[in-house]
């Protein structure tokens, strides 16, 4: 039991009293006997001071009783040690827990009154206690039944009467406290455990003054705290406002005895935080267990699942889609208003039924059609599939129970949970129907346009008509859903048109049967008389015409019919037709009429190649007959000119010896005439040259090969020195290229167009350029000079036979240099042309092929 505290007050006082009486007696003994001589005189005042110290001691030892007894009731320790530790006073407490008499006692440490394993500590908390003036040690006190008991001594340093250092303390029984600590501490080492295991969180122990004392859990992971760096750490020291007065203020009413939970943002992370006091035996809160969690995750998915919720919710209400809610198994939980208008059914009648047995996938009929249990089986596969987890697409063409029929578009969602679980299934679709009749229509229009490409394309590939006819029926046909197609012909006299080719008539018609042309009823007459397609939605209500036999006998009842060809020239009509009313779209109508363009090219382009084939066959006999005549003609120029040459040698060779024998006796005038006959005699020779010259460019040219032109143009230069040495002429040349062709006519090309260089120079030295320009394929050469010039209207008719340049006279020549020229590069596959300005010179080019890889 635990000593009142003023009692340990009192006893401490009264031995401080005690003692220091004690010491004024010793003085005052001391004093009597220095003054022994004087007491001798003063018999009567040491007799007075002698009765004195009686009475004083009768009144400390009556003091010293009663400070003992004051001490005695003291249920702790009290003790008075000096400075090496032995014990100067204590009380009967002592006494009683250590079992040693009173006599014992006075001989006693401190230390010998406590365990051996505790001795060290308490001699040196002594020894520490004179330094510093306090005491405070644990130490375990042997007691006289040999066990073992702890105290917590503690105690200050005084000073006796006599001025000498003590220690008086007290030693307090601490088994209960060791009990609570190690009950607290059991209660740790398991938070401990829980503490450093706690899983995606923390969880501190925080003591009374808001002090880490046990840190630990997974949570620190994602955190920049250290767990071993908070321990011993206020909050206060780690965390900033307003985290700090959030934790404090729940921290102080966890302390309060209050459990609570709070969420708090730390770190860019969110935690759940959980406080609960910690009490000890006796119920006193002695730390408050904080607990968090990082739910980060878990917020996005709250948050995620808040916009799936309201998502949910904004496409459960949205009046353009159907929205059902499904358990996995398939049953129905619940249905938006816009799917509830497809059904003459309420809602209540749908909830708790197995999806697909609802009368949206045809269950009204009891699914007994074909269509309905394929569908309703399709749709049960897509409820399972999406029960297992799987995002599954859909589209189902269905119909209203008014029989309008409409397409569903949409998907089968599962909806799981943090488990991955699947809780619910969302069904959400769209009214397609619009977008599939328009996709519908958009793959109808490119079917007809590949139909008219692929038509087009055997158009030009079949020369066979009737197999094109055939072949655009079928299509035409198939494309518009039509029972009939037909192709007619009209005839020569446009009375009358012939089944030509056809799909789906009766056998025998097609080639044989025919319409009239001309009759006002016929609807065939009426296509003809308009410049635009015939649509004809049901023939038993029309009245602009009379179908003819060969429809109603077939039970058409709607078509279409177009002209084929020109509207004032048609060739035909191209009609298909259907025993079914049709409401025919403009995209149909323009197919058909396309359909029609694409025969009437392909019989124009017939025509055509029917016509081209005679006019060759008229062109291939034309030119049979004018090889024929040109080889009679060179034959005829060849044998002309060579027969020429016989008389020609023999006139000139009797002039020549008229003017030797006779030219001294003719006069001035007579040798004139002479002269000239000499001269037009050579002039015929050349002429007669010239002509056999080019009677021979094809028939007696020589094989084409590879020529070097710089050496051609070599050669003639050597053949023109004397020329060009008379006249001083300056012939220059870039590089020429080697090209294909006959070198000896291509020489004879040079020696042609230089020697005219030469010749029509004018007054002013001949000078003459020669140059090359590749063009694809192609060498440009060309042949430039300084000379007269040719007048524009000459410059057409200087490559005709016999033309040649003529300059007032002043230039002999024979016309057919340059018409052998033309003649030579025609052979060669080029062109040759002149480019004069008169006065400035002339600038003959030609062309000629430029050697191949192959050559």
């Amino acid at each position: 039991m635990t000593s009142p505290p003023i009692l340990l007050a009192l006893s401490t006082v009264a031995g401080f009293v005690v003692g220091l009486h004690d010491g004024r007696a010793r003085t005052r003994a001391y004093q009597l006997t220095q003054r022994n001589s004087e007491l001798e005189r003063t018999q009567t005042e040491l007799e007075e001071t002698v009765a004195e110290l009686e009475a004083s001691n009768e009144r400390l030892e009556r003091y010293r009783r009663y400070t003992d007894d004051v001490l005695n009731t003291i249920q702790d320790i009290f003790y008075v040690l000096t400075d090496d530790g032995t014990l100067l006073r204590w009380n009967r407490t002592l006494e009683e827990v250590t079992g040693y008499s009173d006599a014992e006692m006075s001989s006693l440490r401190l230390s010998t009154v406590v365990v051996d394993d505790d001795q060290a500590a308490v001699e040196a908390a002594i020894t520490e206690g004179f330094d510093t003036g306090r005491v405070q040690v644990n130490a375990r006190v042997r007691t006289s039944d040999g066990e073992y008991v702890p105290y917590e001594f503690t105690g200050s340093t005084l000073e006796t009467p006599d001025g000498e250092p003590v220690i008086a303390g007290v030693g307090r029984d601490i088994s209960d406290r060791k009990a609570r600590e190690r009950a607290l501490e059991e209660s740790k080492e398991r938070y401990r455990v829980l503490i450093e295991n706690f899983p995606n969180g923390a969880v501190a122990l925080i003591d009374d003054e808001f002090r880490h004392t046990i840190v630990g859990g997974q949570g620190f992971e994602t955190l920049d705290f250290d767990a071993d760096e908070l321990r011993g750490k206020r909050i206060e020291e780690v965390y900033s406002p307003p985290v700090l007065e959030q934790l404090e203020a729940n921290f102080q009413a966890s302390l309060a005895g209050e459990s609570r939970t709070f969420e708090l943002e730390l770190q860019d992370h969110m935690f759940e935080f959980r406080t609960i006091p910690l009490t000890t035996d006796d119920g006193e809160v002695f730390a408050t267990l904080a607990m968090s969690q990082d739910i980060t995750e878990r917020k996005v998915r709250e948050r995620e699942l808040e916009r799936r919720e309201r998502r949910f919710e904004a496409i459960f209400n949205d009046p353009n889609i159907l929205v059902g809610l499904l358990e996995p198994d398939g049953t129905v939980l619940d249905i938006n208003q816009r799917a509830m208008e497809y059904i003459d059914t309420d809602l209540a009648d749908v909830i708790g039924e197995p999806f697909w047995e609802t009368p949206w996938w045809g269950a009204d009929d009891g699914g007994e059609s074909a269509s309905a249990g394929s569908v309703q089986a399709a749709v049960e596969q897509w409820t399972k599939r999406a029960a297992a987890g799987e995002y599954v697409d859909f589209e189902a063409d269905l119909a209203q129970p008014n029989g309008d029929e409409y397409t569903l578009s949409g998907y089968f969602r599962p909806v799981t949970n943090d488990d991955g679980d699947v809780v619910s299934i969302i069904v959400s679709d769209r009214d397609v129907t619009e977008r599939k009749e328009r996709e519908r229509e958009l793959e109808r229009r490119a079917h007809q346009q590949q139909v008219v490409a692929d038509l087009g394309q055997f158009a030009l590939e079949t020369d066979d008509l009737d197999d094109l006819m055939d072949e655009a029926s079928r299509k035409v046909a198939d494309v518009l859903d039509n029972e009939y197609c037909k192709v007619l012909d009209l005839d020569e006299k446009q009375e009358q048109l012939l089944l030509r080719q056809g799909v789906g008539w009766q056998d025998g018609l097609v080639g044989d049967a025919a319409v009239s042309a001309t009759e006002s009823d016929s609807q065939a007459a009426y296509t003809l008389a308009n410049n635009h397609p015939i649509v004809v939605e049901d023939l038993e209500t029309e009245t602009r015409f009379n179908g003819p036999d060969l429809l109603r006998n077939h039970g058409v009842r709607s078509g279409i019919s177009t002209v084929i060809g020109p509207f004032n020239e048609p060739w035909g009509i191209l009609g298909t037709h259907d025993t079914e009313s049709h409401s025919y779209t403009e995209e149909d109508v323009t197919f058909v009429q396309t359909v029609a363009n694409v025969l009437a090219e392909a019989i124009e382009r017939h025509q055509y190649r029917v016509e081209l084939e005679e006019l060759i066959a008229d062109l291939e006999e034309s030119n049979v007959r004018l090889e024929e005549s040109n080889r009679r003609l060179e034959q005829f120029a060849y044998a002309a000119s060579h027969d020429l040459q016989e008389p020609l040698r023999m006139v000139s060779s009797y002039i020549q010896l008229i003017e030797r024998r006779y030219g001294d006796e003719l006069d001035e005038e007579g040798r004139e005439f002479l002269e000239f006959a000499v001269d037009g005699a050579e002039r015929m020779r050349e002429m007669i040259t010239g002509l056999l010259q080019y009677s021979r460019v094809e028939t007696q040219g020589g094989e084409f090969e590879p020529v070097d032109l710089d050496g051609v143009l070599a050669d003639v230069r050597d053949d023109l020195q004397v020329r060009t040495a008379e006249t001083g002429a300056e012939i220059t040349a870039n590089s020429l290229p080697r090209v294909r062709g006959d070198s000896d006519q291509l020489r004879q090309v040079f020696q042609n167009l230089l020697s005219n260089s030469i010749r029509y120079s004018g007054d002013e030295t001949p000078r003459v350029h020669v140059s090359a320009e590749r063009n694809g394929t192609m060498w440009t050469i060309s042949v430039a000079d300084e000379g007269v010039g040719i007048a524009p209207d000459d410059q057409e008719l200087i490559f005709e036979i016999f033309e040649g340049l003529h300059v007032d006279n002043e230039y002999a020549g024979t016309g057919i240099g340059l018409a052998v020229c033309e003649r030579i590069i025609e052979r060669h596959g080029g062109d040759i042309w002149v480019e004069s300005i008169v006065g400035e010179g002339a600038t003959f080019s030609f062309t000629l092929p430029a050697i191949t890889d192959a050559d």
